[in-house]
């Protein structure tokens, strides 16, 4: 029986929701979607280093940043930590940048990185307050 204690896989909704946090923290001025992510996330690096300083949190999010699709899935199925995994982004070759489309999970998390570390929470904790508080999701 599902009712409101039932346990659903997001998969894909879940980007809609990071969006959803990333969007309320434009809103609030905390980052803007044409934010370098090095401004928040400097030890972030990628496979060019004359890309590195342009990608934006909207690059991340459009999925426009070069990164190949799928690029750090892998990783986090056996085992590599979030943070691992955004540090080892700087290992996957890049398509071209802003002109090719790769749906990246781990380009999404960085942007979402990116912004918990400007508002100076974790991202879990931004999540819970800025969304699911609000929503009256308690777990």
């Amino acid at each position: 029986m599902v009712d409101e204690n039932t346990v659903f896989q997001l998969a894909s909704v879940s980007k809609s929701l990071g969006a959803s946090v990333i969007a309320h923290a434009v809103g609030e001025g905390t980052v803007k979607w044409s934010d370098p992510i090095v401004k928040h996330l400097p030890d972030f690096q990628l496979s060019d280093p004359s890309i590195t300083p342009l990608v934006t949190i909207g690059d991340l999010y459009s999925h426009r940043s070069g990164i190949p699709a799928g690029a750090g899935d892998d990783l986090e199925g056996i085992g590599f930590t979030r943070d691992q995994i955004i540090e080892k982004l700087r290992y996957f070759p890049l398509n071209p940048f802003r002109i090719s489309y790769g749906c990246t999970n781990f380009g999404m998390t960085t942007g979402g990185a990116a912004v918990a570390a400007a508002a100076g929470m974790p991202w879990e904790d931004s999540s819970q307050q800025l969304l699911f508080e609000p929503l009256g999701m308690s777990r």
